[in-house]
């Protein structure tokens, strides 16, 4: 129950564009905010989340789901670590999502992965095939794995890749920028 608020309102908000004028949207809150009970895939505590956890959970919801959830390596960390893109859904609007561009912030991470793991297992729901066939969700749910490795802000090089948006100095930058374009 621990991002069941967090998850909660990150669907909520994907939902709200992909459904937006549908006046029955209101009527998925109460599956949405029952279903992160059953759909929190990291147990252990935040503060000892590493990379090889987060690699891990997404091959292993891929292995489960792969008709559902498309994975893929999309570029390395400063230290050679995959930096890995989730792929859900087929729809014509598209939105990208990723998280722990700061190392020590791993909460966004979690949450992505519940979502993930809800929207892959929960596919007969109206809500979530309403999302599959309205939306393409990508995500790179761990953009700083050498940070997050040693909890740390910044990256293998010392820079802050959220500030790093107009010079690209750091590896991580330029695969978000890329994957984003």
């Amino acid at each position: 129950m621990r991002f069941v608020q967090l998850a909660g309102m990150l669907l909520f908000l994907v939902a709200n564009w992909v459904f937006s004028g549908e006046r029955d949207f209101a009527r998925h809150n109460e599956f949405l905010f029952r279903a992160f009970d059953r759909h929190q895939t990291i147990t252990k505590p935040l503060c000892t989340l590493r990379y090889q956890d987060v690699v891990q959970r997404i091959k292993a919801i891929h292995k489960k789901y792969p008709m559902r959830l498309q994975i893929e390596s999309v570029g390395k960390s400063v230290l050679g670590r995959k930096l890995w893109v989730m792929k859900f859904g087929r729809g014509k609007k598209h939105i990208f999502l990723w998280s722990q561009i700061h190392g020590n912030e791993p909460t966004g991470t979690a949450v992505l992965l519940d979502v993930f793991d809800l929207l892959v297992r929960e596919k007969e729901q109206p809500f979530v095939t309403k999302i599959w066939n309205g939306a393409t969700i990508w995500a790179i749910p761990m953009l700083n794995p050498d940070g997050a490795e040693k909890r740390e802000q910044r990256n293998a090089q010392g820079l802050d890749i959220d500030l790093d948006a107009f010079d690209l100095q750091t590896s991580e930058g330029r695969v978000l920028k890329a994957v984003y374009e």
